[in-house]
Order: C-alpha cells, then structure tokens, then sequence
C-alpha cells in the first residue's frame, strides 16, 4: 500500500500540471511528498519498536498483564515469576453453599504457580500467528489490553485435606417421614444433601485469581428412605412388640449415646415389605451428631470410643422386633453376651461394617417408638398392627469354648507394674427358640443361633514382669498369650483367630 503512495501522488500532480503549470505542480509535489513521509516514518518508528521488543527476551509483550498484575520490565520474566509463587499461593478462593461462604487460599486448595508453564505461555503467545498479528498483539499490550493466563499445578491430596472435612460439616442427613406419637402428629419426609466431592475437587482445580475465584459448591441429594404416602392409615396405639433395658450401672457418656441414638429412631416408619436399617436411620456415630466418648469393644477389650452404648439401643430394637414377629434380615450378637439382654436377643452394630436390618411383612405401616419410662431405663416399641399371637424367646447353652490369658508389656507403666485389666469368660455356642402361639390355636417355632467368643483375661504388665509372675488364674485357662505369642498351652481357632495382629510389643 505504502509503495503506491508516490505513483498516486504523481499521477494526481501530472493531472493538475496540465492545468496549473509547473510552478505549481513542484508545490503539489512537495506537499504530496511531506504527506508520504508524516505517514512512512510513524510506521517505519512503530516498526523499530516492535522489532526490538520482539527481539528481547522470552518474557510478555510490555504492559502484559498476568492475573492481573502488570508484568514489569525491569526484572527478566523468570525471575520475576520466581518471587510471585508467594504472592499466588496467599491468594483466597470463595467456596459458596447454602449456609455461606468459607474463604480458603491458593495454597490451602492445592494450587500453586506453575513458573515453567507460564514460561512457556508466554512463548506461545508471542510466537504465534503473522507478523500483523503479532504487531496488533504488541500495540494492544502496551494500551494494556493483553493479558497472560497463569498456569498452575494442583495437587489433589492437598485439596482433599481441605474439602473433605468441610464435606463432612455440610452434609445434611434426610429426614424420613415420621410420626410424633405424643403429639399425634405426621412429620413429612425431607430430602438430605451431601457434597459431590469429585466434581468440587474438578472445579477448584480450574480455579483462576481473580473476581471470579469462586466455586459454588455441588451436592448431591440424599433421598429420604420412607416416603410421605407410606404412613398410610398407621394407629400408634397398637403395640406390635417392646422391649425395656436398664443402663442405671452403666450410665454417664453411655446415657448421652443411648438418649442420641433414641432420638434419631423416634418416630420412624417402616412401611410393608420395606426393609429397616438401624446404621442408616441412626447415622453416623461423631460428635457433630452429638455423640461421645464411652466404652466400645475393639479388639475383645474395653476401651474408649465414640459412640458406646448405642449396642444396648440396637438390642432394644432387635429384641422388640423379635416378639413383635417381624423379620430378622441381618443381626449379629455381641462378641460376649450383654448383661442388659437376654442369650440370644442382642444385637450389635459397628457403623460402616456391622448393621441390624429388619423387615416389615405385614400389610400396614409400622413406626417405632423409643421412650424413657422413667430414669436410665429404654423402652422401645413397635407400633400400628395388632399382635394376633403370643411370641416367646427362650435360648440354651449348646457348647463352651475355654478363654486364655493374654499379657501386653506396656511401657508407660512402672517396670514391675501388673494391671488386670479384664476377668476372663468362656465362648458360648447358644441357640434361640421363638415360640408363636396365634388366638386361633395356631403354634409355630423357629432357631437362630449366637456366637460369643471367649473373653480373654487381660493384664497390662511393666517392662521388668515375666509372665510367671502374675497371680495364678481364678479357672481353667487353656493358654498364655505374652506380647501376641503363645507361650504355653494352647488356643482355639476362635480365640487364635481373634488375636489382636498389631500388639505392642515389649520394650
């Protein structure tokens, strides 16, 4: 374009010398020349400029923008990308759901600049596409119209250690339609939530500083497991089976859990044909849910753990469903028999791994009722269908396992120190008989059966006491277990089986 520029002028100043003379065709020339160069030395300026620019370096065009922030000259890009790791790992992010919004850092969320990344960026910028483009790029940058997307690494790990805890604070439990038997009133049903941990952890790894570092928050739903159309005709006060328990000599942190795990079972409705999950309507057993710390057994010792005490509610259950004729899909007894239960009728549950699951075969809904006759005393009840029977339970001893001594060096105790920790009781073998005898006449039975492990005695030692040394055993022991090895006699499969398989060992 610029090259046609002097042919123009001269065929335009040739026409007007035809007219004008040649006076004033040099005039027209002269001017039309000036013109020429007002517009071949700005671009010819412009064009050192670039030149130079394009030349220097790996960095942006100058006035590049990076996050933001205007990139400066003064420092090479490296360098300066070096010293700004900081600065992005400080910045915060907005997690937004319905209560409100938790503000966490960069570095919190597992992102951190990558440097070498940006680097390369930054070439791709520069080196891509014609010399117009180019040129275009630069003139835009410097009126500071370009800007440089950071890279970043994220690590996973890092943000699962944030996320996961906060899913844990978020997650809303569904409501499942009840009944409030002193009230007489129907409570509908309530979808629950929980965080979609795969799709947050995606999107805050897309996260870019700015105004818009901001991840609402995914949840998924949490269907209620009984609907509302499923209470039906329900009568509370048809009493289809109970079972009461004492917990007065082991009340404290047991009270807390045994009243907690009670109020989440109130009310609720299992409908025909429906199945009852005690871990699902109980939940989780953790302090957010308002349970303690009591005595658990791990490992055939007592020790301290959340949520002890709600196996004395789910035996309620259990023996309440029983004589109530409803039917026993998934139980397991205790690992030794519950002196706030009958052989036979208790059930235990560990949260996650062990359940007691019951099935409604009736025609009509039923709801349980879990209430406090009077202090450290549960009564839980199945309500709304008639009992047309008389069922009962009665269970015999069909064979004994001999228990053993186990001995564990501790070595916070004093060296000659000798701790009992636990009286031994032998295994048990027990069978269980419901007897159901209709008003018509009509008699029926069934078994099932219950295992209870031998309950070892247990002595907490101090580094310096041999196992002769402790008091002899007050029965038949059939073993000594020193430190996780047997060291005399010897062990049923049961009891061998059941070794703990981390001991501490002797110091």
């Amino acid at each position: 374009m610029l090259a046609t520029l002097p042919r123009a002028a001269n065929a335009a100043i040739g026409g007007l010398a035809r007219y004008e003379g040649p006076v004033t065709m040099r005039v027209i020339r002269l001017v039309m020349g000036l013109s020429a160069l007002a517009l071949v030395v700005p671009l010819g300026v412009a064009g050192v400029w670039f030149a130079r620019d394009a030349l220097r370096g790996d960095g942006p065009w100058p006035g590049t923008t990076l996050g933001g922030r205007t990139v400066p000259s003064q420092l090479p890009f490296s360098v300066w990308l070096e010293g700004e790791r900081t600065h992005y790992s400080a910045l915060e992010a907005s997690l937004t759901s319905p209560e409100g919004t938790t503000l966490a850092s960069f570095e919190q969320l597992g992102l951190e600049l990558d440097v070498a990344g940006t680097l390369q960026a930054c070439r791709d910028q520069r080196g891509q596409g014609s010399l117009a483009r180019r040129l275009r790029q630069w003139w835009a940058a410097r009126r500071g119209q370009v800007e440089l997307r950071p890279r970043f690494h994220f690590e996973r790990q890092r943000a699962m250690a944030l996320l996961a805890p906060l899913a844990d604070q978020l997650r809303r439990s569904p409501r499942h339609a009840k009944v409030d038997i002193e009230a007489h009133r129907r409570e509908p049903a309530q979808a629950g939530r929980e965080l979609h941990l795969e799709r947050c952890v995606e999107l805050v790894s897309q996260l870019y500083p700015g105004e818009e570092a901001t991840v609402e928050l995914p949840f998924s739903e949490l269907s209620a497991r009984q609907a509302d159309g499923l209470l039906g005709e329900l009568d509370p006060s048809l009493v289809l089976g109970s079972f009461e328990t004492s917990y007065r000599n082991k009340a404290g942190p047991r009270a807390i859990n045994i009243q907690t795990a009670a109020k989440y079972l109130e009310g609720f409705v299992l409908a025909p044909d429906a199945v009852f999950s005690f871990n699902a309507v109980v939940g989780a057993r953790v302090p957010s849910r308002g349970f303690v710390e009591a005595p658990v057994i791990r490992e055939d010792e007592l020790e301290p753990g959340f949520g002890g005490g709600v196996c004395q509610v789910a035996t309620a259950v259990h023996a309440a469903a029983v004589l109530g004729g409803l039917t026993v899909v998934e139980r397991r007894s205790h690992s030794r028999p519950s002196g706030y239960a009958p052989l036979g009728l208790d059930a235990t549950v560990v949260y996650g791994e062990v359940d007691l699951k019951l099935k409604n075969e009736l025609s009509t809904s039923v709801v349980l009722h879990a209430s406090f006759p009077e202090k450290h005393r549960l009564r839980i009840e199945w309500l709304g269908a008639y009992q047309d029977a008389v069922i009962s339970h009665h269970a015999y001893v069909k064979g004994k396992q001999a228990t053993y001594r186990r001995i564990v060096t501790h070595s916070e105790l004093a060296t000659d120190a000798m701790v009992r920790r636990q009286k031994p009781a032998p295994g048990m073998d027990v069978v269980s008989t419901i007897d159901r005898k209709s008003a018509n006449g009509m008699s029926s039975s069934r078994q099932f059966r219950s295992r209870y492990f031998p309950v070892p005695e247990v002595y907490w030692v101090g580094a310096d006491v041999r196992p002769e040394q402790l008091p002899p055993p007050d029965s038949a022991l059939s073993g000594v277990v020193f430190n996780g090895q047997l060291i005399s006699g010897t062990l049923s499969e049961t009891a061998a089986r059941r070794l703990p398989t981390d001991p501490e060992p002797a110091p």
